[in-house]
């Protein structure tokens, strides 16, 4: 498999990440104790609906809702075209036009994120033969709380379910019946909810907000928020809110993203360097200094190479892409000359 990511400058340099050979790590055995961080699920040999959801390494065996199915590398029930499931059985398919309720769905942990919960969770550590506790979340429809040693852990519903209070699971809104309401936005440095309702009171579904960033803050995200069952929904998603950023944080933000999309796997960047004519030697320059400091950014390794070709009218391999030094990229990139027809 292989993906490619350009990020353009100016309209003058490309950089392209080569991703190759991406494979996620889809558990195939349930480990022998539970983690306080998230549950294992594993898919079932032959129905796409069905898995096993891992308990102190016993594997229980769940289904997803009707018209799901089981999504191992996202550890969710999704929707068929993404779960990307070959194996169905015909007993599958003729259940299917059944009105049976869905049982238990697989949860998306949100790791890091405070659980706030319509109730409390036991005084006491969890029991290992102990069902786990679910409580609904405080506000929105499509997460819900499971508690691990006392403390309420953020889970979350596949998208356009909603926590089924009295089943304990994901399920469709119409059988959930759960009215949810949108948690007080915070006014964050250089930032600014309008109206002011939107930080002094919860809001109602359909309730908008709207961010304005302040003097030196640039935007980050949507604009304009709206109320739904399942939390904020804005550009960025359910439950994700936009923000004001500096331009430094807004950078920081860039790399990071860039980092955790090559984590893991083998990859290679390609720099084009435009030196045409509409290009000048200072404009070349700069285009070099850019270079170098995506590979500063982003240090060369056996697994993380880099290249570079310069082109006018005809294209030139200066640096093949198999170059895994950071310094030797960095002296035979000031070692490239300028041979455009700028001024």
């Amino acid at each position: 498999m292989r993906g490619v990511t350009v990020v353009p400058l100016g309209g003058v340099l490309m950089v392209l990440f080569l991703l190759q050979g991406v494979h996620m790590q889809v558990p195939t055995s349930c480990p022998g104790l539970n983690s306080p961080d998230y549950t294992v699920h594993i898919a079932h040999p032959n129905d796409c609906s069905l898995f096993y959801k891992c308990d102190n390494g016993q594997p229980r065996l769940q289904e997803c809702p009707q018209g799901l199915n089981f999504n191992p590398v996202l550890q969710v029930c999704d929707w068929p075209w993404s779960a990307g499931c070959k194996a169905v059985l015909a007993s599958n398919s003729s259940s299917s036009s059944t009105s049976t309720p869905p049982r238990q769905t697989t949860p998306l942990p949100v790791s890091g994120t405070p659980c706030p919960t319509a109730g409390t969770c036991p005084d006491e550590d969890d029991p290992l033969d102990a069902p786990a506790v679910l409580l609904p979340h405080l506000t929105a429809c499509g997460l819900y709380c499971r508690c691990v040693n006392r403390k309420p852990n953020l889970e979350s519903c596949p998208e356009g379910l909603h926590f089924n209070v009295e089943l304990q699971q994901c399920d469709w809104p119409q059988e959930a019946k759960c009215q949810g309401a949108c948690p007080k936005l915070v006014n964050l440095p250089g930032s600014t909810w309008y109206p002011e309702t939107c930080v002094s009171d919860l809001s109602s579904s359909n309730d908008t907000c709207n961010l304005a960033c302040s003097s030196g803050y640039e935007l980050s995200g949507s604009s304009v928020v709206e109320c739904t069952d399942d939390g904020w929904s804005g550009t960025g998603g359910i439950g994700v809110i936009p923000s004001c950023k500096t331009p430094e944080q807004l950078g920081e933000d860039f790399i990071d993203k860039i980092n955790k999309t090559l984590f893991g796997v083998n990859a290679s960047m390609l720099f084009l360097l435009d030196e045409s004519g509409s290009v000048a030697p200072f404009q070349f320059e700069m285009e070099k200094t850019f270079a170098e400091a995506i590979v500063n950014a982003f240090p060369l390794s056996e697994t993380r190479t880099a290249g570079v070709i310069s082109f006018d009218h005809n294209a030139f391999v200066d640096i093949e892409l198999t170059e895994s030094s950071t310094c030797d990229f960095e002296r035979r990139v000031k070692n490239i000359t300028y041979s455009g027809g700028g001024i």
